[in-house]
């Protein structure tokens, strides 16, 4: 018997990420406590603070509680809040699972009737004895290995019948995710006057399921990793990203009930429209409830892109003392005016603003707020001219 532990690279970079996290706490509490602020944005502080906290005394835990015991006839895992043990006996075989960009993990798979599955992180320390016992067990990828192979060949056969060659398919699909990344990445540093890139990134997902309706089951949503037919997920997912930061810069629903309802129904449409193309994405009800998640970012930013965008109803117009400017650092930078109260914002308003009218804009400036009843029925505002 003997016992593994996590490896020392990994050791280090866990505890170099516990101590920035708690380091952050000290950092948030600190920049946030020279002056007292809104109840909500206190409240959003101290949910920092408790999420970095968290986080720290996790790694922390992970560093020094979990450890894997193995013996001849068995193993033990010993992980943060529970204990976890097989009998080799029990083990029906072994898997593989990934983590995030393709980390790689053992999953011992315990045979039917037996206790759930094991999966050893991906920070243990392995040698060559614990590499013989995990590979004396039988491979359970083989089976699916063997299932993708045989789509594939299926996937080909419906090819050839429309006489369309697989690698102009491959380079298609290729080239089209680049293609929808790209103009995400041009909607942020290209102006828009005419919202050609906004409309263009708002008919890209349903381009796709285009697509995966013309060409299944060569073309799919929700793959799996190691597969060789092409995935469009990307294409139909990833604009509502950019579409959601570009519509939070200009415009704030005024009903965020309504605007949330939009955001639920456009994702449940877009992901039902493709899971109507896509026959497997029907039998992978995991995978779709997964694009629904990510599709959220589609339904909030296209519906509100298109409420705003063919409104066509007259602006009610406000003027507002703008009461501070703050910048929020993250993943990125993004810029903020506090308003003091007005029309349906009883309470105030923080308003997310692109940098040229937040370094156009000085503390106790006046400015105008345009209020607007929306294509789809959700009420937006805007930062506008004053002028009539």
């Amino acid at each position: 018997m003997y016992a593994l532990s996590v490896a020392s690279k990994w050791m280090i970079s866990l505890l170099g990420l516990a101590m920035i996290s708690l380091s952050c706490v000290g950092a948030i509490v600190f920049s946030r406590s020279v002056d007292a602020h809104a109840q909500a944005e206190i409240a959003t502080v101290l949910i920092l603070c408790a999420g970095f906290a968290l986080m720290g005394v996790y790694l922390l835990a992970v560093v020094l509680l979990y450890r894997v015991t193995l013996q001849a006839d068995s193993i033990q895992v010993f992980e943060i809040y529970r204990r976890r043990s097989l009998a080799r006996s029990e083990i029906e075989g072994r898997s593989r699972s990934y983590y995030g960009q393709g980390m790689p993990a053992w999953v011992l798979v315990p045979k039917p009737g037996s206790r759930g599955k094991i999966k050893l992180s991906t920070f243990l320390k392995t040698d060559k004895d614990f590499r013989i016992w995990i590979q004396s067990l039988p491979d359970l990828d083989i089976g699916k290995k063997r299932a993708t192979e045989r789509e594939h060949t299926e996937a080909i056969a419906s090819l050839k019948e429309h006489g369309i060659a697989a690698s102009t398919l491959r380079r298609l699909a290729a080239a089209f995710n680049v293609a929808v990344y790209g103009l995400g990445i041009a909607s942020f540093f290209m102006r828009d006057a005419t919202h050609a890139l906004t409309w263009m990134l708002i008919a890209c997902p349903w381009v796709a399921i285009l697509l995966v309706a013309k060409f299944a089951p060569y073309y799919r949503f929700g793959g799996t990793r190691n597969s060789p037919l092409p995935d469009l997920s990307l294409a139909l997912f990833s604009p509502g990203f950019f579409l959601a930061l570009s519509i939070l810069q200009r415009v704030a629903p005024v009903d965020w009930k309504a605007a949330s309802l939009l955001t639920v129904l456009g994702s449940v449409l877009l992901v039902g429209v493709a899971s109507w193309c896509d026959p497997r994405l029907k039998k992978h009800r995991g995978t779709a409830l997964l694009l629904v998640t990510l599709c959220c970012g589609y339904g909030y930013g296209a519906g509100m892109q298109v409420n705003a965008l063919l409104d066509q109803s007259t602006p009610q117009t406000y003027r507002v003392v703008v009461t501070r400017k703050h910048v929020s650092h993250g993943k990125w930078t993004s810029y903020h005016l506090s308003l003091a109260p007005w029309g349906p914002a009883a309470g105030g308003q923080d308003l997310m603003v692109p940098y040229s009218q937040y370094a156009a804009v000085k503390t106790g400036d006046t400015v105008c707020m345009l209020l607007r009843s929306g294509m789809l029925g959700v009420a937006w505002s805007e930062l506008g001219s004053c002028e009539r």
